[in-house]
């Protein structure tokens, strides 16, 4: 970012900036996540994950409803691209919480005015 002696004018203006591109970012990535789940090559399943307990002869098996979810891919570039995808978004997040508690009005008023694509919809909506 700016260096020590910058003016506080300046490093609003870069701090706006790149919390801009940011947004603009989590945007792209949004629509890349939309584009790439509606196409039918990066198709895949998923299941809550089962545990198993054996004790004693008895077993006792808990389904769980909630993440961990298990996801089947049709293949390995299926697979790997929704890593991708939220290494970027971890790392995005990552650059907004930086300045969040550097608040001012202008960077507020950018976050309440963008609908984050966690809030929106799943990392793996369910297929219809």
């Amino acid at each position: 970012m700016a260096g020590l002696n910058s003016e506080p004018e300046e490093v609003t203006c870069l701090q706006n900036q790149v919390i801009g591109t940011a947004l603009f970012v989590l945007r792209d990535l949004e629509t890349w996540r939309r584009r790439w789940t509606s196409e039918i090559r990066n198709s895949y399943s998923e299941a809550p994950t089962v545990w198993r307990h054996r004790s004693k002869g008895m077993e006792l098996s808990i389904r769980v409803q909630s993440p961990p979810k298990v996801y089947t891919f049709a293949n390995l570039p299926s697979a790997i691209m929704p890593m991708l995808y939220n290494a970027a978004l971890i790392h995005v997040l990552h650059i907004l919480m930086s300045f969040q508690s550097k608040s001012n009005a202008k960077q507020e008023h950018a976050a309440a005015n963008f609908q984050p694509p966690w809030k929106s919809v799943d990392v793996f909506p369910t297929r219809p």
